[in-house]
């Protein structure tokens, strides 16, 4: 067996193996290449079996052979080589190419008659989407790894582009679209400027390279995100900006059947026109940009450092928007302030978290009553304190036994309940040193909403343009509104100074 031919071979079996490894089929780059050097195998094997007929030496030189005398007379392992070779970097299948005996001149010319006719850039190798998508993730990838970004099961290959600069980074990615073009020896600044024209085409890899890691940057940054509004809120959905109405016929929680008497009527239920929330969406947002100067410096901690913060301050503007609303209880969609007397929900003086604070409390949510004066029968599933009294409530809760006024032990009544226990800072952050801060007890997704445009929760991160700036520059923005839905599912306590000797 030639040289030639057992490399085809091993190169065969090795690219079977990776796919078996992998427990799928050939992608079409494989195939293409699998089967090129099949026809190689085929050649070369009927070359290593053809009886050569014995003849008497030529008396003049032999002209070049044709096609068909090579196919009859043998065919070069070199030859057969360097077809494959072209073939696999324009896309092409060189099986009927080698079968033909061409040489590799008359492949060469039948190669470029090909290419010409399917319009192909001459001298530009062909990346098939399967492969350009690989070499993405693996840079994007790269990218994370060099900048700390913890990165699961990384793409194969980004090892190879973890310790490359932004410019050799987007030189790799120039050189693919456009073989024609020196950008290796190019200055950053020249580079920059091939990324900066580059930036608003939404085909150009690079750019979109930049901003797969600006999103999972983002994306790593929710998970950062020291909140506590998500594990007690409601999440609902609006159509577009428009205040949603604030008048609708309210059915009653809790509203009940008339006996009928015999041949009596079935009278209607008229439901009760009740003033309901106002629900509306606002934008919030930031940017943030890559300068000039920080591409030719490979500041690329940049591009993940700021969309990870970003995301953090998102989730932070909505926590500090849910917890202020019940801080400073401002008037709400009836014209009427969150907490008073009037609604039955707070506690004349405020106390510590104690077991007969939370009794008063448990009832006082328990005898509310909805817009049309029907008894909601409410079980409140939610506690939410400041920081610093999680530990007493806990406490509290867990007791088999509490102590009674007579210095006796006595079931723990509460024991068994089941209760969001919700300890925040962001309370303690809306009152002064000193002061009395608020707790609350509450039904959980019945006290306030956070909408979002069309159930989209992530903030929208795209490729913007500023006028006399020189960068790139992202702008990131989320569209949300926060609502208080049914004010009589909460109730405050308005607690006491915290000390802590």
């Amino acid at each position: 067996m030639n040289e030639a031919l057992r490399r085809a071979i091993e190169r065969q079996r090795e690219i079977a193996s990776t796919a078996e490894a992998e427990q799928r089929e050939l992608n079409e780059a494989e195939q293409r290449e699998f089967d090129n050097l099949q026809a190689v195998i085929d050649a070369l094997n009927a070359d290593e079996h053809r009886e050569q007929p014995i003849t008497a030496a030529p008396e003049t030189p032999a002209a070049s052979p044709t096609a068909e005398t090579r196919n009859d007379g043998g065919y070069s392992p070199q030859t057969a080589s360097e077809i494959l070779s072209m073939c696999s970097t324009f896309g092409l299948r060189a099986d009927d190419y080698i079968k033909r005996g061409l040489s590799v001149d008359e492949a060469r010319a039948e190669i470029l008659k090909e290419l010409e006719k399917r319009n192909m850039p001459i001298g530009q190798p062909v990346v098939t989407h399967d492969e350009e998508d690989k070499l993405r993730a693996a840079i994007t990838d790269g990218i994370l790894l060099k900048a700390g970004i913890g990165v699961e099961n990384p793409t194969p290959g980004a090892e190879n582009f973890r310790g490359l600069t932004l410019k050799e980074l987007a030189v790799e990615t120039f050189e693919r679209e456009d073989s024609n073009t020196d950008y290796r020896h190019m200055n950053g600044d020249r580079v920059y400027s091939q990324l900066a024209r580059s930036f608003y085409n939404p085909t150009a890899a690079f750019p979109s390279i930049l901003d797969d890691v600006v999103q999972k940057s983002y994306v790593e940054g929710l998970t950062k995100a020291n909140t506590t509004f998500e594990r007690w809120v409601k999440f609902g959905s609006l159509p577009n900006f428009k205040k949603t109405t604030n008048h609708e016929y309210l059915a009653s929680y809790n509203g009940v059947l008339e006996e009928v008497p015999e041949n009596g009527e079935l009278k209607a239920y008229i439901p009760h026109d009740a003033i309901m929330p106002e629900r509306q969406l606002k934008t919030y947002g930031r940017s943030f940009t890559m300068t000039r100067e920080a591409f030719i410096n490979d500041d690329i901690g940049l591009l993940t450092t700021m969309p990870n913060r970003y995301a953090q301050m998102l989730k932070r503007t909505q926590n500090n928007l849910v917890y202020g609303i019940l801080m400073n209880n401002t008037k709400i969609f009836d014209n009427k302030v969150l907490f008073s007397a009037q609604r039955k929900n707070t506690l004349a003086s405020g106390t510590a978290v104690t077991l007969e604070a939370i009794r008063k409390m448990i009832y006082m949510i328990g005898i509310q009553r909805d817009a049309a004066g029907n008894q909601l029968a409410l079980t409140p599933d939610l506690i939410i304190v400041p920081f610093g009294l999680g530990v007493d409530v806990k406490t509290i809760l867990s007791s088999p036994t509490i102590q009674t006024t007579d210095n006796t032990q006595a079931i723990n009544p509460y024991a068994s309940m089941t209760v969001e226990v919700v300890e925040d800072v962001s309370l303690n952050n809306f009152v002064e040193d000193g002061q009395p801060i608020p707790w609350f007890m509450g039904v959980r997704n019945e006290i306030i909403q956070i909408d979002t445009l069309n159930g989209q929760r992530e903030a929208n991160i795209r490729r913007s343009e500023v006028p006399g700036k020189l960068g790139l520059h992202w702008d990131v923005f989320a569209d949300f509104g926060v609502s208080v839905i049914n004010p009589e599912c909460i109730c405050r306590n308005p607690g006491i100074a915290m000390k802590f000797e």
